[in-house]
């Protein structure tokens, strides 16, 4: 299998076999866009997430903590309960189609679905979701959320208003896939991926410009949520050094699987070896998530990453503030029905250096500031 028909493979994939009945899938998309009347940017996401499809592929099932005690209130659209009597009514099933924004009151509007709705366009390499179009170089729709709908539909749980999109893309760098193994497989099918259109919020429009969209695409699908849920993602990379952009360069963390992380990283079109391929290779990463204590800029959030390869160190540091990001609970699938939460954010900002190991000593190749990073981290709820 060629490259090209491998990367086609991954970014066409859906659940199928167990999957359907018992397992998930995300596929996202993330972007920068530019208003256009006061120049400031913000970063958009667009999201599916499809939670064991096959069980209930006529109406979504959601459970939330909102509906009345003890029953299983049905609404004309979606079947949803009390998340502590779950188990007993049936596991959750629906396609969930989400978008909105990080940075300054980020928010997001979410629409649940059932497999039906979810409706492949054959000889297209696409995919349609009510009025949304996701092709293979375009993306074109919108959510709407009004006060009835919160107030009717409680599992929904996000902000009233509208997202509209009509966006192109162009994958530049890609990494398929990051990890594969025991039903479980990352691909980010664009590291590196350039936008443009048009995307409008609560009122506002916003331009899509290829060249400051630092766009990202993922998939990921495993029989259960990853937790510790730990993510770093970033095309916008200055060198601190002599100051220049590298256009070429790109990194995505993420993880935990077996404890560790997976990581790609190119330095101005190089691929870097920091991965593990092999169980008696040589090789150490140490990850780390905290809060800092708030400052003059207020609360942030912080990842951190040291690998440690035969002729490679790379040591990462990103920031996030707090009150630019998103919080968002969800059940795992297995073990018994537990919760957890992830905290994202688009605007993480810190420092990559990557270093040669020269003997005993380390030559600097590159230190470099990293903007517009995608930050994410999810863990049970103790």
């Amino acid at each position: 299998m060629t490259k090209k028909k491998d990367s086609q493979h991954y970014e066409q994939y859906l659940l199928r076999g167990k999957l359907r009945k018992a397992g998930s899938q995300r596929i996202r998309y993330v972007f920068n866009g530019v208003n256009r009347e006061t120049n400031t940017e913000r970063t958009f996401f667009i999201e599916i997430i499809l939670v064991n499809p096959a069980v209930s592929p006529v109406k979504p099932v959601v459970y939330c903590e909102n509906s009345a005690a003890g029953s299983a209130d049905e609404s004309p659209d979606t079947l949803y309960g009390k998340k502590t009597i779950a188990a007993q009514v049936q596991p959750q099933s629906y396609v969930l189609l989400k978008a909105g924004s990080y940075g300054p009151q980020a928010q997001q509007f979410k629409r649940y679905y059932s497999l039906k709705d979810f409706i492949r366009q054959k000889g297209q390499n696409g995919y349609k979701i009510g009025n949304c179009i996701f092709g293979i170089n375009v993306l074109a729709g919108s959510v709407v959320v009004g006060q009835n709908d919160l107030l009717e539909h409680p599992e929904l749980d996000c902000a009233a208003g509208s997202i509209s999109w009509e966006v192109r893309f162009d994958q530049k760098i890609h990494a398929n896939p990051l990890y594969k193994k025991h039903g479980l497989c990352w691909t980010a099918s664009g590291v590196k991926t350039l936008f443009s259109g048009t995307i409008r919020m609560s009122g506002l429009e916003y331009a899509v410009v290829p060249k400051k969209s630092f766009g990202y695409i993922d998939r990921f699908w495993a029989p259960d949520f990853v937790q510790p849920f730990f993510h770093l993602s970033s095309s916008h990379l200055v060198s601190i050094i002599n100051g220049n952009p590298l256009q070429k360069s790109c990194l995505a963390l993420g993880g935990e699987f077996g404890g560790s992380l997976t990581a790609f990283l190119m330095l101005e079109g190089q691929v870097l070896p920091v991965q593990k391929r092999w169980f008696l290779e040589k090789w150490n990463e140490v990850h780390h998530f905290s809060q800092v204590p708030a400052d003059a800029d207020g609360e942030k959030l912080h990842w951190s990453v040291s690998i440690h390869k035969k002729n490679f160190v790379v040591d990462i540091d990103v920031f996030c503030k707090s009150d630019e990001m998103l919080v968002q609970g969800c059940d795992m699938l297995q073990a018994g029905r537990d919760s957890m939460h992830i905290v994202s954010g688009g605007s993480g900002f810190g420092e990559i250096r990557i270093y040669k190991k020269m003997g005993k000593s380390l030559e600097l190749l590159e230190d470099a500031r990293i903007e517009s990073a995608l930050c994410e981290y999810g863990a049970k709820i103790q």
